[in-house]
C-alpha cells in the first residue's frame, strides 16, 4: 500500500496555557500541528488592548501572524456580568473601577 505523505498544516495557539493547548492538540487530525508560542519562540507580552473579549482574541492573533509569520488563533477569558446588561469586564478593568 502506498502511503502519501503529506505536509503538515502548522498553526499557532497564541496561549500559555498547557491545559488548553493540549487539549486543542487532541482535538485536531495528524495533518494539522498545532504549535505553542514557545515553540515560536514567542516570550512577548501579548496584546490585550480591546474592548470585547472577541477583540482582544483577534488582536494577540493577528499580532503571532504580522510578527511571527504564522497563521494564529487565540481565545481570550473574563467574566461577563449580567446585572450590568452582559458586559463583558476583564480583572483589571474591575480592579480600576473598584468593583
Amino acid at each position: 500500500m502506498n502511503h502519501i505523505i503529506m505536509n503538515k498544516i502548522k498553526i499557532v495557539f497564541a496561549t500559555n496555557n498547557i491545559n488548553k493547548l493540549s487539549e486543542i492538540r487532541d482535538l485536531v487530525t495528524e495533518n494539522i500541528e498545532i504549535l505553542s508560542l514557545k515553540d515560536i519562540n514567542c516570550f512577548d507580552d501579548l496584546p490585550e488592548n480591546q474592548l470585547t473579549l472577541e477583540g482582544n482574541a483577534l488582536e494577540k492573533a493577528n499580532h503571532i501572524f504580522l510578527k511571527y509569520g504564522y497563521n494564529c488563533f487565540a481565545d481570550d477569558t473574563g467574566l461577563e456580568i449580567e446585572a450590568l446588561g452582559g458586559l463583558e469586564f476583564f480583572l483589571h478593568d474591575m480592579l480600576v473601577l473598584n468593583v
